[in-house]
């Protein structure tokens, strides 16, 4: 008799404890589109093109020179002293080594500073989707263009994307 009480008991206290559970509230968002009408992120996005555009124009400059360096070689390698010869050639290389260097280092670059310009942006929209998850009550805030979620039921997942969108004030 007293296993069955108990056991009453702990089907009464287990039925209630799951009814005062809430059932989790999801969220989804595009942070793609967010980010793109951010104004911040159109300013940063044209002085990343303006970087970008000096850095093409430099390597269009270096490519020029190399290939005027490598025609002038070209005329005169069969009446040149084979010293002479081999020097000028190296220098071409080392002209084509540099230019290699200089579009790695210019890629880098505009990587580092794509990132150190769009990390306070990016920052902003992480606690505006924190604040819309504490005020409305979400569990969860997903954001679909990220790799993970492959199936989510728009019926049972709220789009907050006009819900941040305000409360980043546009």
């Amino acid at each position: 008799m007293k296993h069955f009480l108990a056991t009453c008991l702990l089907s009464c206290i287990l039925v209630f404890g799951m009814s005062a559970q809430t059932t989790p509230k999801f969220g989804n968002i595009d942070m793609a589109q967010l980010f793109r009408l951010m104004p911040e992120s159109k300013a940063v996005e044209d002085e990343l093109a303006q970087i970008q555009l000096s850095y093409d124009n430099e390597i269009q400059k270096m490519g020029e020179d190399y290939q005027i360096k490598v025609s002038d070689f070209v005329a005169v390698q069969q009446t040149l002293d084979p010293n002479i010869a081999e020097a000028r050639a190296q220098e071409i290389e080392q002209l084509q080594q540099r230019i290699q260097q200089f579009r790695e280092k210019a890629a880098k670059s505009l990587r580092e500073q794509r990132e150190a310009k769009t990390a306070p942006i990016i920052e902003r929209v992480s606690q505006a989707i924190q604040t819309v998850g504490d005020k409305y009550g979400y569990t969860y805030i997903f954001d679909l263009k990220q790799a993970g979620i492959m199936y989510f039921s728009p019926e049972q997942c709220d789009d907050v994307f006009p819900l941040v969108k305000a409360e980043l004030g546009f």
